[in-house]
């Protein structure tokens, strides 16, 4: 998925003064459907070819709308073969992934260029969503693969290792800033607007859908993951408790508002002055900040035996595995956690 994150975002172009000028067919989204395929008889037309099997396979444009529609193929049989997700949830995956690719690109990267230098395409949408739709429906079909179950040990449900940890909240990530993509829109010439927004969602994501959810995200749904509370247990069953609402706030300020904090001060310290020169000592400072944030908050996870990070060991929290067979009991759980109106 990363590597076809990166099929649509790179080469990164260099910014230049008429970046957006050399750009300007790529500001325009593309919003008719199925234009891509008539792009397919109109490159046809151009050059004189037909629509024979061996004609398209000289058509750029029929090249275009296949790769398009492979891209996510591998997401689907991935996420069946190894975490036998629901048709629903892949539906909703797949949806979700493409949005992302065409909202960072609609976006200029959320902010980073001053104009789009790829083209938003509805197409594209419904073309990587589909195929990744068919891998999901095709993975019964690749017997060849070992059976997981069968070969996997138990402990690899039972241990929670930093890798584990880090692709569920790789995950996260990539959906808020989706989310935040798609709902600032509207605001984008209003900066506070659009900052308070953003972590209204990192809000909602990382702290009320655990609450509601038994410590878990999306993410670590998928992974089979959820936080809980290091030291309480149920007394009824002897199972670890989902963390509370102070819990929350203290990791994810920890985690995700720390290091924005020490990445505005850092930007404030290095505010160049008039003539363009950076003095003092505060640079250093924070260029101090930044690097024991890029040490401490990894460097806990790795060497401790229980891979606990700071954020953890301050909110008190910890990860767990869920199997298959443990997830009808965090249902249950959860629905019990609900309003009877709210299920």
């Amino acid at each position: 998925c990363l590597c076809a994150f990166f099929l649509t975002l790179l080469p990164l172009p260099v910014i230049t003064p008429d970046f957006c000028d050399l750009r300007a067919a790529a500001t325009q989204p593309r919003l008719i459907p199925f234009e891509s395929v008539r792009d397919i008889g109109r490159f046809a037309a151009d050059r004189g070819l037909s629509m024979s099997p061996a004609a398209l396979l000289r058509n750029s444009a029929f090249y275009q709308v296949v790769f398009n529609f492979l891209l996510l193929m591998p997401l689907g049989i991935f996420l069946r073969y190894l975490y036998q997700i629901g048709f629903g949830a892949m539906v909703a995956l797949a949806v979700a992934t493409a949005l992302f690719f065409e909202v960072t690109q609609l976006t200029a990267v959320y902010g980073l260029y001053p104009c789009p230098y790829r083209l938003f395409d509805v197409d594209d949408l419904w073309l990587n969503a589909s195929g990744a739709l068919l891998g999901y429906l095709v993975a019964p079909l690749l017997f060849f693969l070992p059976d997981l179950e069968q070969h996997r040990p138990q402990r690899a449900y039972e241990t929670v290792d930093p890798a584990r940890r880090l692709a569920a909240f790789v995950i996260d990530i990539a959906l808020v800033q989706l989310l935040v993509g798609v709902a600032t829109l509207p605001l984008s010439n209003v900066t506070w607007s659009r900052e308070l927004l953003h972590w209204v969602i990192v809000a909602i994501w990382f702290v009320a859908v655990p609450l509601l959810w038994q410590g878990r995200t999306l993410g670590k749904r998928l992974l089979r993951i959820r936080l809980t509370g290091a030291d309480s247990t149920n007394e009824a069953n002897g199972e670890a408790m989902a963390p509370g609402l102070a819990q929350l706030i203290v990791r994810y300020a920890v985690l995700l508002a720390g290091p924005a904090l020490i990445s505005l001060l850092f930007n404030r310290f290095t505010q160049p002055d008039a003539d363009g020169w950076v003095e003092g000592f505060l640079p250093l400072i924070g260029l101090l900040l930044l690097a024991a944030e890029a040490i401490v908050l990894p460097g806990f996870v790795l060497l401790r035996s229980d891979h606990r990070g700071l954020h953890d060991l301050l909110a008190g929290t910890t990860h767990v595995a869920v199997s298959q067979e443990d997830e009808h009991t965090v249902k249950k759980a959860t629905d019990k956690s609900q309003p009877k109106g709210a299920r």
